[in-house]
């Protein structure tokens, strides 16, 4: 078995002071495949002078000790100095191994819009059925949330509409902080994925714009700043190799942001200050996001087919940059509000997957993030995964929305007291769901199982 003294300089000892913090040490045990919850007692067993640092011999006389090879030898660790493998990483990123070592603006996500404004959490004029953590828990990967500044606590809170009759918030707030915290310790659970934030600062009025410092005390209140991607600071992409700054117009690969724990970025609209804090007008291009019918965002709806003319991508930015830019494409209906039946006519793949292939043919890049409303009606992460070119996930028949009293678990509809068309069927074991194709309607077997 190779020693770990090998392995020392391979990405970990930040510093190169010849020892690790509980920082860096944290980082190289999650990188290597052991369980998070075991992290603080091999560290004590490990750090025999008790100064809080861990250094070569320390980790040394712990890999000789009797029956403790094993918690490592399971990540594979007698590899070849190249990088940590697939199957050290579980074998996946982001749920697929194929996605390793593509760069972070490279893979499409499913993305959420006003992921916290959920009938879950009890918020009026809802855009999402399930909480945020649910939706983390079942394949979304990016969450755009609005803030604006609490006029009483002067915290930054999640919040949809502002000031309505001058009243603040009148459908729901919560504290960033707060919605977020459950969400890291999933994160911790799940090392090897990567999420995103994309925020918007939709203040007025002054008094209930948020200032940079007021953003970033809830995203630091909720994941600390170990977790959060920083475009300043270097990575180490292969044991054994020499440290790289990725601060060069160059996102880096998902594998890189997993085994150094680099693992939730940050986009922020209007006034930054942390470096960790990516400024949206500088990383993002995006699409226009004021639609209330199909035939706005470019589509054309035929008997048996979809097309797209190039109103489908543009994008509301000019000055393109495909090597360091991510592109979001808002991929909702708003008439007057958000609602499940306007999700039926824009959620399912003969819509999304349309768009997204002109959006190539024009601009030659991949779409990143797609924005939707009730991501749980139609197949988002269906198209998803074609726009990664992966295999797609296993799903299942869920029900949603309006009571399900004639047909469990189908396909949503407009037939008043079920959700399943006349010809629509469902298999809840094999994850199928059939509806007859009818433009409008949708159908429901969205929700990805987390393996």
């Amino acid at each position: 078995m190779v020693t770990m003294t090998h392995y020392w300089h391979g990405g970990y000892d930040h510093d190169r002071d010849d020892r690790m913090n509980k920082s860096e040490m944290r980082s190289f045990l999650m990188a290597y495949g052991m369980n998070y919850n075991r992290i603080s007692y091999v560290m004590k067993k490990m750090n025999k002078n008790f100064d809080n640092f861990i250094d070569s011999g320390e980790m040394e006389q712990w890999f000789k000790r009797k029956n403790k090879r094993s918690v490592f030898e399971t990540s594979k660790m007698n590899r070849d100095d190249s990088f940590i493998s697939n199957q050290s990483l579980g074998g996946k990123c982001n749920g697929h191994a194929d996605l390793c070592d593509r760069r972070y603006n490279n893979v499409t996500y499913a993305c959420t819009h006003n992921a916290y404004n959920s009938v879950d959490d009890n918020y009026f004029f809802a855009n999402q059925y399930k909480s945020i953590l649910s939706q983390l828990h079942h394949g979304i990967r990016s969450f755009m949330v609005d803030v604006y500044k609490h006029p009483t606590t002067g915290r930054a809170v999640f919040c949809h509409g502002g000031y309505i009759t001058d009243i603040f918030c009148p459908f729901g707030n919560r504290n960033g902080a707060d919605v977020m915290r459950p969400m890291h310790r999933w994160l911790k659970e799940h090392s090897e994925e990567v999420i995103t934030f994309i925020v918007e600062n939709s203040g007025y009025k002054g008094i209930t714009r948020c200032s940079a410092d007021d953003i970033e005390k809830e995203f630091t209140s909720a994941f600390g700043t170990e977790i959060l991607y920083d475009p300043t600071q270097a990575l180490y992409p292969s044991v054994g190799g020499n440290k790289r700054p990725i601060n060069t117009g160059q996102w880096p690969t998902l594998r890189e942001m997993i085994q150094n724990n680099k693992r939730v970025v940050v986009i922020t609209s209007g006034e930054i200050g942390a470096s960790w804090n990516l400024q949206h007008s500088l990383y993002v291009r995006e699409t226009d996001w004021d639609y209330s019918y199909r035939e706005q965002m470019g589509y054309t709806l035929h008997a048996d087919r979809t097309t797209c003319d190039d109103r489908c991508a543009k994008i509301r930015q000019k000055n393109f940059d495909a090597q360091f830019h991510t592109s979001i494409i808002n991929q909702f209906l708003t008439f007057p509000i958000a609602s499940p039946e306007l999700a039926k006519q824009i959620n399912f793949p003969e819509i999304i997957d349309v768009r997204l292939d002109h959006w190539y043919q024009k601009r030659h890049i991949r779409a990143n993030h797609i924005c939707v409303d009730f991501w749980e009606v139609g197949n988002v992460l269906h198209s998803v995964d074609r726009a990664n070119e992966v295999d797609k996930h296993p799903f299942i028949c869920r029900r949603i929305g309006r009571a399900d009293i004639l047909k469990k678990y189908c396909c949503p509809s407009d037939i008043w007291f079920t959700q399943c068309s006349a010809s629509g069927y469902c298999n809840k074991k094999k994850g199928i769901c059939v509806c007859k194709k009818i433009w409008g309607r949708g159908f429901d077997c969205s929700v990805r199982k987390f393996t």
